[in-house]
């Protein structure tokens, strides 16, 4: 059945599935889960293996965004709405294969060694409304005891 498709993807999952298994022999439940673990994990190496092949990075825009979320996007769009996404991006091991869009991130101070001083930002504007309450607070008991 194998030589019917020329694209191992082309095979359906349960095909491919049947015959890793098949060649197999299980003493136990043990040996079934890690059978499926490593076909699981060969699946998604050879996933990852295509998606590299389709994207030549070495070239590419490096003010654009290759790929995830923001695919497409420029660079400088998604660093003013989307920062805590660059920095996340960064320190990424395999954003070393995008060197060039590494290399722009930085000139814009995101880097690997950065603190995740993005995640950081929302909680400092937490602070704010309390140190509001707190001062409106004090300004109501000011007025309690004028009254």
């Amino acid at each position: 059945m194998a030589s019917e498709h020329k694209d191992e993807k082309a095979r359906p999952f349960y095909v491919r599935l049947y015959e890793h298994l098949a060649t197999k022999n299980f003493a136990n439940q043990g040996d079934i889960v890690n059978a499926l673990e490593e076909f699981k994990l060969s699946n998604i190496t050879a996933n990852k293996q295509k998606y590299y092949e389709r994207v030549d990075s070495d070239n590419l825009d490096p003010k654009v965004i290759p790929f995830g979320k923001h695919k497409g996007k420029q660079l400088v769009d998604v660093l003013q709405s989307d920062r805590p996404y660059l920095v996340w991006l960064i320190k990424q091991k395999w954003m070393d294969r995008f060197a060039g869009l590494a290399n722009e991130l930085a000139t814009h101070g995101i880097t690997k060694q950065q603190k995740a001083s993005a995640k950081q930002a929302p909680e400092e504007q937490q602070d704010e409304p309390q140190d509001e309450v707190a001062k409106l607070r004090a300004q109501l008991k000011a007025l309690e005891k004028k009254a």
